[in-house]
Order: C-alpha cells, then structure tokens, then sequence
C-alpha cells in the first residue's frame, strides 16, 4: 500500500479502491489533508484488471449454448470477478502528490 508522500502515512485501503472504482479521482490524507493524485502507472494497473478479468470470465462466453440465462450468469461472474481483480490490485496503486502553485502578491524586484 502507498503512503502520503508529505507525512509517509499509510492512505486507506477503502479510500484508494474507491478512487480507483471512480475514475481515479484524487485523494486527500486523512492526517496531514495532502491531496494525492494517482500515479500515471495506475491506469496500465487498471487495464490489467479490465484485460485479466475478460481473459478468466471469456471461457463462459463461449459455451457453445447461447440463451439468456447464459449471458445473465456471465455478466454476474465477470462483476464479480472484476471487483476481486480490482481489491488484488489496491496493493498495487501509487499516487504522487498534487503541487498546487501559489501566486505571492509580492513585487518582484
């Protein structure tokens, strides 16, 4: 699991699944208030997920029989075997910190 990167406390498992699960949203630490952002690697971490979840739920796709129930139970099986890809993958996820500029009313001399 990664940590802030301004106090090197640990970011919550809760709180990185739920920003990988929407859009890699940016996160703020729960003790110093730094907001993180994710990493550009996360997005190649999602796409494994996306690609392994397909390779290991594909099988029932192709079954031979095609009704509805079939295509029912794929949509199930593959929701679920994608959100257990995506917890085996929070370990994974790295953020950086995100540098805001400031703007100084002072004259530049």
């Amino acid at each position: 699991m990664d940590t802030c990167k301004k106090c090197k406390n640990e970011l919550g498992f809760w709180q990185v699944l739920k920003s990988f699960w929407l859009n890699y949203r940016s996160i703020k630490c729960f003790f110093c208030g730094a907001v993180q952002q994710h990493a550009d690697r996360n997005k190649v971490v999602g796409g494994a997920v996306i690609f392994l979840t397909l390779l290991f739920t594909a099988r029932l796709l192709f079954t031979g029989e095609f009704n509805e129930m079939i295509l029912l139970g794929y949509l199930f099986v593959t929701a679920f075997t994608g959100i257990i890809f995506s917890l085996g993958a929070v370990p994974f996820l790295r953020f950086n910190i995100l540098q805001t500029q400031r703007f100084d009313n002072k004259r530049n001399r």
